[in-house]
C-alpha cells in the first residue's frame, strides 16, 4: 500500500549506500509496544463516532496499512437473526471493521461494544487478527516525518540487511 523507505549507511570508503528498510510484523510487537498501543487507540476512537467514521477510519488506516477500510455500526436483530446496520450509536452493540485483504477479497472483523465502546483488549484482539490474516508489518505515516518524537519511536521498528561500515 506504501511506498519504500531507504536510508544511507556509511560505507568504509566514506562513501553513503542507501539501504531498503524493512518493517517489524505488527504480530511480532508486545501488546504494550507503543505501536500496538497507538492502533488500539485509533481502532478505539473509530467507535466513538459516526459522524466521524471516515476521518477515524483513515486514521486507523495509517496504523494498519490495509485497503478500503468501512466501519460499520450495527446491532443484533433478534427477530431477523443478522446484524443490522444504524445510524445511532446508542443503539449499536457492535462495530463491523471490512476491508481489502492482501489477496484483493474483502475481510470482515466485528467488535463488540461493552458499555458504548470499544475496549483496548479488543481492539489489540482485532489488530493481531486483521495483521495476521494480511501479513501487515509496521507502517509510516508520511505526514509525520517532521515529527521528532513520532519518528524516534517508529525508527525502531525499520531494520535493513546492510550494516555500518560495509562496502559499499
Amino acid at each position: 500500500m506504501g511506498g519504500q523507505i531507504y536510508v544511507l549507511i556509511p560505507a568504509n570508503n566514506g562513501n553513503l549506500i542507501p539501504a531498503l528498510c524493512y518493517s517489524t510484523p505488527i504480530n511480532s510487537l508486545d501488546n504494550e509496544d507503543w505501536y500496538m498501543q497507538q492502533a488500539a487507540e485509533a481502532l478505539v476512537k473509530c467507535g466513538e463516532s459516526i459522524a466521524d467514521w471516515g476521518t477515524n477510519a483513515n486514521a486507523l488506516q495509517k496504523w494498519l496499512p490495509i485497503g478500503d477500510i468501512h466501519i460499520n455500526f450495527q446491532y443484533y436483530d433478534d427477530i431477523a437473526k443478522k446484524a443490522v446496520d444504524v445510524d445511532d450509536l446508542g443503539k449499536a452493540d457492535r462495530v463491523s471493521i471490512n476491508y481489502l485483504d492482501a489477496d484483493g477479497k474483502r475481510g470482515y472483523y466485528t467488535l463488540r461494544l461493552k458499555n458504548g465502546v470499544i475496549s483496548k483488549t479488543d481492539a489489540i484482539a482485532a489488530i493481531r487478527n486483521i495483521a495476521k490474516d494480511n501479513s501487515l508489518t509496521t507502517n509510516i505515516d508520511k505526514n509525520k516525518l517532521t515529527d521528532t518524537d513520532y519518528i524516534n519511536h517508529m525508527s525502531k521498528y525499520l531494520h535493513t540487511n546492510l550494516m555500518v561500515g560495509e562496502q559499499g
